[in-house]
């Protein structure tokens, strides 16, 4: 359940930001998700994705 009437078109906004690289993410988030297509939940949450790039680099290049 999304929490306010404008949090309705997120699941479909998100699509725009599918098949970027993570590093993009935080600078694309805010260019193609404006006003009632990216609510405040799906922003923050696109935008911290694009941290993740950061801890991937920090993991062994091989896991045992």
């Amino acid at each position: 359940m999304l929490p306010h009437p404008e949090c309705l078109g997120a699941p479909e906004s998100v699509q725009a930001l599918i098949g970027l690289p993570l590093a993009d993410l935080r600078r694309e988030t805010l260019l193609r998700l404006r006003g009632t297509a990216g609510c405040t939940h799906l922003n923050d949450a696109a935008r911290a994705l694009s941290e993740a790039q950061a801890l991937v680099d920090l993991l062994p290049a091989t896991i045992d």
